[in-house]
């Protein structure tokens, strides 16, 4: 049966041409097609508002709020629900990671299917949201309008899901330490990813040719891009990070924790940094989604990301983890 299932999405960008009322995702042959309506009548403030006009600020920011449609076969109710809930999550990972802004599911509406010329609607069955309540916002910044087209017409590969919720489920959070825990969390599943798994290199001792050999551990990976792509060493960026980590993770904070509150916001900042590198590697060197000037840097990289191209501020939070 075709069910529809919609939710409240809140979208800190205009990612199809400017703000919109509503998307319909299809999800047909295992292939996602996207219909947006736009949005009639837009509020857009330029400049300073005067103070008879603060009541648009709220009105303007309600434009953020954008209903998702799943359209999606399934063998009933529960079933449209779950498969709904892993489009959107998906979705809402892959933005965040290419606006490297979060995108928010406020809640969920309901499911419904025609039936024998009757509607029947069920409503949210455990589907799980970001926030409890609106977002609550007294201020506007005008939503930049980011083209993802291209980046929207191909599957992501399933392997780079796991890793995209966890990015996106960092940037939602208030807490350095969750942020830290889930980014962590992505570099590991995302280390097992890359290009010889991070194979050690080992020197022939007869002939000198190189001899590749299977990581003994899933760090492997990480350690190799960091030490032969970024060009940093373990000890600056790798042990401070799973360091902070294993002291979160193992709630062992009252002894051997090693840095201030202040270097952890730092190592914070450095994790994400260097999470969003690793999954742009990735993506540049070992899948068909689009990289801006990828012929370019493919074998010379250099904290390129692939809407925003090169990303300096990335190699800038390794630098200060670096001068811990």
């Amino acid at each position: 049966m075709r069910y529809t299932v919609r939710s409240i999405v809140h979208f800190p960008h205009d990612v199809f041409g400017g703000p919109i009322q509503s998307l319909t995702i299809n999800l047909c042959d295992d292939v996602w097609t996207f219909q947006p309506t736009k949005l009639n009548n837009p509020i857009i403030i330029r400049g300073l508002i005067t103070p008879n006009e603060v009541g648009l600020i709220e009105e303007a920011n309600k434009q953020r709020f954008v209903e998702i449609k799943v359209i999606t076969d399934a063998e009933d109710m529960i079933q449209s629900w779950l498969i709904a809930q892993n489009i959107v999550e998906t979705f809402c990972s892959w933005l965040t990671f290419l606006s490297l802004s979060p995108y928010r599911i406020i809640k969920w509406l309901d499911s419904s299917a025609s039936e024998e010329n009757k509607l029947v609607v069920g409503m949210s069955y455990r589907a799980p949201k970001d926030v409890e309540s609106p977002i609550q916002s007294h201020s506007y910044s005008p939503a930049l309008n980011y083209d993802f087209g291209i980046w929207l017409k191909d599957n992501i590969p399933l392997n780079l899901v796991y890793p995209l919720r966890c990015y996106r489920k960092g940037k939602i959070s208030d807490r350095e330490e969750e942020k830290i825990i889930l980014w962590v969390t992505a570099l590991e599943g995302i280390s097992e990813l890359l290009h010889c798994q991070g194979a050690q290199k080992i020197i022939c001792e007869n002939c000198g040719a190189e001899i590749f050999e299977s990581p003994i551990a899933s760090k492997d990976g990480i350690l190799n891009f960091i030490r032969e792509i970024l060009g940093y060493s373990r000890k600056k960026i790798y042990e401070p990070i799973w360091h902070v980590r294993s002291k979160f993770i193992h709630s062992d904070l009252i002894k051997g924790l090693k840095y201030n509150t202040e270097q952890i916001s730092v190592i914070m900042e450095a994790t994400e940094a260097l999470l969003v590198s690793t999954i742009s590697y990735y993506v540049l060197t070992q899948t068909n989604i689009p990289f801006k000037n990828k012929d370019l840097i493919l074998n010379n990289y250099h904290f390129e990301h692939p809407f925003f191209g090169q990303y300096i501020q990335q190699r800038e939070k390794l630098e200060k983890l670096k001068q811990i």
